[in-house]
């Protein structure tokens, strides 16, 4: 009888050693943290064959990045740029990034090409959207540092998927040090994730931005052209609105059509570039060109007067 009342406890009581073991089976969750171990491997690779600019090692919370910092070569400081690269790429890419930060600094601008957080190669898009507060904490911090080199004209450039954490980092923060936004390459995935929702975003930007795409732009880009400029548009009507303005800040305050000044609206410059692809190809120039006038035109003092188009 003992023996029979012992084997059912049996049956009956888990076995410790079994369930201990059952969580190690399951699938573990996804990180979402930073691939540092990829950041670092293109950073050595980077500063091996570095010619122009200087690496620098910048801090957000308990975080080091890697960043390239290069000074205007114009003499006359027209303010500076944080770059920020898009998915798959680094501070120093051969495509667009590097023509970015070694060229406007020939037009007066200083530029922080920066390393923004990535996940590894085989990784999803989705699995992207859980950086975009470390990607946050980081323009943060290439804020700080080039106002730490007395830079209070700055401005932030993406490209891609750093295009779209700059306009969230913008939209949720709001930060004053921020003088305009330069989107190249915009798209829309909302599906995925809102923060990669970048029409929405748009409406809730109050500074100067440059909306800038190529005719053979990727598809989530051109599909999301017109939903990107009417967006951009209510956002003006809200600002008009609440007459939120400033005497001197260029940011809030903007010109209409023909000239005259109209408080509150935010101004907003869409531009495709014939011929261009997602990196602007063959066309970095021409790009490069167009970004330097605008960022002179509308976050320097020589033009207070701002079209919304």
């Amino acid at each position: 009888m003992r023996r029979k009342i012992i084997a059912l406890l049996l049956l009956i009581t888990p076995v410790t050693g079994f369930s201990a073991e059952t969580p190690a089976a399951a699938a573990e969750p996804p990180s979402f943290e930073t691939d540092s171990a990829k950041e670092q491997r293109w950073a050595e690779q980077i500063k091996e064959s570095l010619l122009d600019g200087e690496a620098v090692e910048l801090t957000a919370g308990s975080q080091k990045f890697f960043a390239i910092y290069t000074e205007e070569h114009l003499g006359a400081q027209l303010g500076g740029v944080v770059i920020l690269h898009g998915m798959g790429t680094h501070p120093d890419w051969p495509e667009m990034i590097q023509p970015l930060r070694t060229t406007l600094p020939e037009q007066g601008w200083s530029t922080l090409s920066i390393q923004l957080p990535v996940r590894p190669n085989n990784a999803a898009r989705k699995e992207y959207a859980s950086l975009f507060d470390d990607a946050g904490n980081r323009i943060a911090a290439a804020i700080a540092f080039l106002q730490s080199k007395g830079i209070k004209n700055i401005s932030l450039i993406g490209h891609s998927l750093g295009a779209a954490m700059a306009a969230d980092y913008i939209a949720r923060n709001k930060p004053k040090a921020i003088k305009g936004f330069v989107g190249i390459g915009m798209g829309e995935n909302r599906k995925i994730d809102p923060r990669f929702d970048t029409p929405a975003l748009l409406e809730h930007i109050d500074i100067p931005i440059l909306d800038i795409y190529g005719s053979h732009d990727q598809k989530n880009v051109l599909r999301s052209v017109t939903a990107r400029r009417l967006a951009a548009h209510r956002n003006a009507q809200v600002l008009k609105k609440s007459r939120r303005t400033s005497s001197f800040e260029l940011s809030p305050i903007v010109a209409s059509r023909d000239g005259s000044r109209k408080s509150g609206m935010v101004t907003y410059r869409q531009i495709e570039i014939a011929g261009a692809d997602h990196f602007f190809s063959g066309l970095e120039t021409h790009l490069i060109k167009r970004i330097h006038g605008w960022l002179e035109r509308h976050t320097t003092n020589k033009n207070r007067y701002i079209t919304v188009e």
